[in-house]
């Protein structure tokens, strides 16, 4: 069923509560509306929709001092997909930073890689989140602080330049100090949203 036959359902459902609303037996939920039971598998269904926009890859199990050195996520396929959020997070991390860029990637290996621009925002722990940032493909410095989420988002169209269909973060440690986490990714807009997220780790 599509969006448009369930807006046209959910119309005429509307009309005919109004019409005959008074003679229909009252629900036995006592919390429930009384034409929630008919309406249901619209509403489930439109938020379902919603839930098929993206699936969460792990880019780099949690560990204690993650980002020591130099580190690279798993590589990634944006082949089904028109956007990546990499989700960098930690706990306990008082004053070590990382400077985080976006390679695009020819496969999977990776045998060649381009930095590219993104953008980016900030979280910490009990605060409203940061405002979106853009950063070149030179990337950018987090800042030092612990119980943090770095989110940073990538489009398909950004790779576009490079040739390449494939995508992983990198982060090169600036001030030596442990940040015990790890990164998430949030593949997003796939080109077919029915359900069945479509892989991502090839």
């Amino acid at each position: 069923m599509n969006t448009t036959t369930k807006i046209l359902l959910f119309a005429a459902v509307a009309v005919l509560l109004a019409a005959f609303g008074d003679v229909l037996p009252a629900p036995p939920d006592p919390l429930a509306w009384r034409g929630l039971p008919i309406l249901a598998p619209l509403i489930v269904g439109m938020t379902a929709l919603a839930i098929e926009q993206s699936h969460l890859e792990v880019g780099l199990a949690a560990v204690a001092d993650a980002f020591a050195a130099t580190v690279t996520s798993d590589v990634l396929s944006m082949k089904h997909h028109g956007r990546a959020r990499f989700l960098y997070h930690w706990g306990v991390g008082v004053t070590g930073t990382i400077l985080i860029t976006i390679e695009a990637c020819d496969d999977t290996t990776p045998s060649n890689v381009s930095a590219v621009p993104f953008r980016y925002r900030s979280t910490v722990a009990g605060s409203a989140p940061g405002a979106w940032a853009t950063a070149t493909s030179a990337g950018f410095t987090t800042t030092a602080g612990s119980n943090q989420v770095v989110e940073c988002e990538v489009a398909v169209e950004a790779l576009l330049a490079s040739g390449y269909s494939f995508v992983r973060s990198k982060s090169v440690e600036q001030v030596d100090s442990p940040l015990l986490g790890g990164i998430l990714v949030e593949m997003l807009e796939p080109r077919v949203a029915d359900g069945a997220p479509a892989t991502a780790t090839a």
